[in-house]
């Protein structure tokens, strides 16, 4: 609860513009998406980079785990 009021205070409504979350599969950016989503679920995106540092399989690998939450939000890979 303490997480989502201060997600609430740090993200932006659908009028301010839209909240980019970096998304890596990880714990860390699960939660950011998880709380963001849940807070600002109209005008919230998780974004992908992949290169020589992340693979294909590593980004293919996060993209289901994403997929498979509770939440069914907006997903973009950038290659």
């Amino acid at each position: 609860l303490h997480l989502l009021k201060r997600v609430e205070k740090m993200g932006l409504n659908q009028d301010q513009g839209k909240n980019v979350i970096a998304y890596s599969g990880g714990v860390d950016s699960s939660l950011v998406a998880a709380a963001v989503f849940k807070v600002f679920p109209e005008n919230s995106t998780c974004v992908i980079g992949r290169s020589a540092a992340h693979s294909k399989a590593c980004s293919h690998l996060a993209m289901g785990c994403f997929f498979q939450g509770h939440y069914q939000p907006r997903l973009q890979m950038y290659l």
